[in-house]
């Protein structure tokens, strides 16, 4: 055995430990993350924006802002709803948006900074 071979199997278990440790610490702050001020923001394009908005509304008890939109292929005009919220919210929207429409462009993105002065009660 030469000394090259003998200090391979310690490696291999140092990298094993090292990438376990990055899983359960990548983990740990998804969910401090998730609870502690990570947010979302939904982009929803739909043909039944009024009752979208008006659902959204009631469940989430907070602003929503529509955007005047312009598809480029069929030029077509709507609005697009935006809303920013956290991903327990997000959990209680998405099926709600599939029921009103099931055809809905629905967008989700990690948000990373928020400011505003109504933003303390998504909180």
């Amino acid at each position: 055995m030469t000394n090259s071979s003998v200090g391979f199997p310690q490696f291999y278990q140092i990298q094993q430990i090292l990438d376990r440790f990055l899983a359960v610490s990548a983990v740990v702050l998804n969910n401090f993350l998730s609870r502690f001020g990570a947010k979302k923001a939904v982009t929803i394009i739909s043909d039944q924006t009024a009752e979208m908005t008006a659902e959204l509304s009631r469940i989430l008890n907070q602003g929503i802002t529509l955007i005047n939109a312009e598809g480029y292929y069929h030029q077509e005009k709507r609005p697009m709803i935006y809303v920013i919220c956290t991903d327990k919210q997000v959990a209680e929207i998405v099926p709600v948006i599939s029921s009103i429409d099931p055809k809905a462009f629905v967008v989700i993105d990690n948000v990373r900074s928020v400011k505003g002065t109504a933003i303390s009660k998504l909180l």
